[in-house]
């Protein structure tokens, strides 16, 4: 996986986390959401994500980049193992008694905030640096511009809403699709959309982007600072 990759993956993480609605539900309500098998609302991965990666900056912000959450998974596996379990006793007061080895007794506090969804995750300035930034990024709602309904079944543009961005490409009331690339509720990728009108076959891309749904952090990657690195480290190497 590269950089970006990860960093896709985590943004993704966190978008679904902010943006979920039961993001601050209950300990106890989500182990239930989790047992019903609700499939569409993923926050119980989605929110251990964020809550995770909050814990590693912790970690390895308080032992210098000497500890990470690796070690805390690490220390719960073989603590089972030398009591003869194959797998860890994954309890809220077990996994606290660990981690209270590497985190200072109010980030304990936060944390169990955080995990019984009385507070958000809270990132702060350098959690993945030097590689990556923060930045609060005004997110979109998913707007295709038209009736979704009509453009699955029948391949027809209707309902075309004014001053969306799939009218201010330049697609009309009435177009008929004849092929059509969308990946559906990402606003993060364009549409591609081919019609025919009068003949002719015209392509039009647009960025399904509607109303604000707010702010939410996202990570990108420090450029400048990767560059300096690499200038460093083949500075090293020419001395050696």
């Amino acid at each position: 996986m590269t950089t970006q990759q990860y960093l896709d993956a985590v943004n993704h993480s966190l978008r679904n986390y902010y943006l979920s609605p039961s993001k601050n539900i209950t300990t106890k309500e989500l182990i239930q959401l989790a047992q019903s098998g609700h499939e569409k609302d993923q926050i119980y991965y989605d929110r251990g994500a964020a809550i995770a990666l909050w814990l590693d900056w912790s970690i390895r912000r308080k032992t210098h980049s000497q500890k990470t959450l690796g070690d805390v998974m690490r220390e719960l596996v073989l603590e089972a193992r030398t009591q003869g379990h194959p797998f860890p006793e994954l309890t809220s007061d077990h996994v606290f008694a660990v981690i209270g080895k590497y985190i200072s007794v109010d980030e304990q506090a936060q944390m169990r905030a955080t995990v019984d969804g009385i507070i958000n995750v809270k990132f702060p300035s350098g959690t993945l640096q030097p590689c990556a930034v923060e930045q609060l990024v005004d997110l979109p709602r998913f707007d295709i511009g038209m009736s979704r309904d009509q453009l699955q079944k029948k391949r027809l543009v209707t309902n075309l809403k004014v001053g969306s961005e799939a009218q201010k490409a330049g697609i009309l009331e009435g177009d008929k699709v004849i092929k059509l690339s969308v990946y559906w509720d990402d606003v993060t990728k364009p549409v591609d959309l081919t019609v025919e009108r009068g003949g002719e076959k015209l392509l039009f891309k647009f960025r399904p982007a509607g109303t604000s749904l707010g702010f939410v952090p996202q990570f990108t990657i420090r450029a400048t600072k990767i560059r300096s690195h690499v200038r460093h480290h083949s500075a090293l190497l020419n001395e050696h």
